[in-house]
């Protein structure tokens, strides 16, 4: 092969590359920037979560399991939406002035991947009852929509069906999350630039968190955020189907890693 020859199949490789690079990141970077406002909120309501709240240790976890049995059997707590209390999950957090249980509600015929149901139970740190609040929240991947219910002390405060699309319930394959693709090394560059809830967010695409938990907890947290105390049943009731997935993007958003 002649360098003349040699030179033209250089320039057509590097032009092609040229061309696949440009049209790869322009999507790669609308997609780290442009974040809606209320997607920033939900954001910071886990960035504050896990800031703000530490596991609770054993012994007061186990007394705070049997105040809640207690308000169950005196039926000062009950569910309203016709579930099922997993007692076999029960979680718990504490701060400086609440204490937190929380576990997931099981519903019939809705599998466990498109339920992030949740009762969260507050009490103060005297082990009196603050309040309740139970979350239905349930996605249908046939017709593209996720249901909310939430009940708090009992009491019809919100219900709505949120309209999704096909691609908020797609998950990227594993081998192409962690594939080392051309665009693998333009990440960390992008990522400068991106907002913590761009980096967060998209954290979150790259482990496999459907698109219709975020925008469905969007809708979900917008008004009750207002107030902390209403905020954290937010944190909490994803945090029990992708709790691993959800604390790891917050540190990455952070820098830890």
């Amino acid at each position: 092969m002649n360098k003349r020859m040699f030179g033209k199949i250089f320039l057509s490789v590097l032009l092609i590359a040229t061309l696949f690079v440009t049209t790869a990141i322009t999507p790669l970077t609308l997609a780290q920037t442009s974040i809606p406002e209320e997607y920033n909120g939900l954001a910071e309501t886990f960035k504050d979560f896990n800031k703000n709240y530490s596991e609770m240790p054993e012994e007061k976890t186990n007394d705070l399991k049997k105040e809640l049995l207690t308000l169950i059997e005196q039926g000062t707590i009950k569910l309203q939406s016709n579930g099922e209390l997993d007692f076999k999950d029960i979680q718990s957090k504490q701060n400086g002035e609440n204490n937190v249980l929380y576990m997931p509600i099981e519903y019939k015929n809705i599998e466990s991947t498109l339920n992030i149901s949740a009762l969260t139970v507050i009490f103060d740190n005297k082990g009196e009852l603050v309040n309740y609040d139970e979350r239905k929240i349930v996605a249908d991947d046939k017709n593209y929509t996720s249901q909310i219910e939430i009940y708090t002390d009992g009491v019809l405060t919100k219900s709505e069906n949120v309209q999704l699309t096909k691609e908020d319930f797609m998950i990227t394959p594993e081998k192409e999350k962690n594939s080392d693709s051309i665009l693998s090394f333009l990440k960390p560059d992008t990522a400068e630039a991106a907002s913590w809830a761009s980096k967060f967010f998209n954290c979150l695409d790259d482990q496999g968190v459907p698109g219709w938990v975020y925008k469905t907890l969007s809708v979900v947290c917008g008004i009750a955020c207002a107030t902390a105390v209403l905020c954290v049943p937010c944190a909490v009731g994803a945090a029990l189907v992708f709790e691993a997935d959800i604390m790891y993007c917050v540190g990455k958003a952070n820098g830890n890693y």
